[in-house]
């Protein structure tokens, strides 16, 4: 039996931009894989679609973020 979503889908009004658009889909995406964005992921998000934020800026925090401590040194 299926429930429904505790959340509304991720709705892109047409005057979207098309990274707005890419965005909302890959949110989409993830949600219909049962995960959510972290407020955090959001704002970067957001960062991206104003153009403050650059994919490559947001890889180099992603790696900062995400990278393992050095058990040498």
């Amino acid at each position: 039996m299926r429930t429904k979503p505790s959340q509304p889908p991720t709705e892109v009004p047409r005057s979207a931009t098309p990274t707005a658009r890419l965005l909302a889909s890959a949110i989409a995406s993830q949600e219909i894989e049962g995960l959510h964005l972290s407020p955090q992921a959001a704002a970067e998000f957001r960062e991206i679609e104003a153009g403050t934020l650059s994919l490559s800026d947001l890889h180099t925090r992603l790696l900062e973020r995400y990278r393992r401590p050095s058990t040498t040194g």
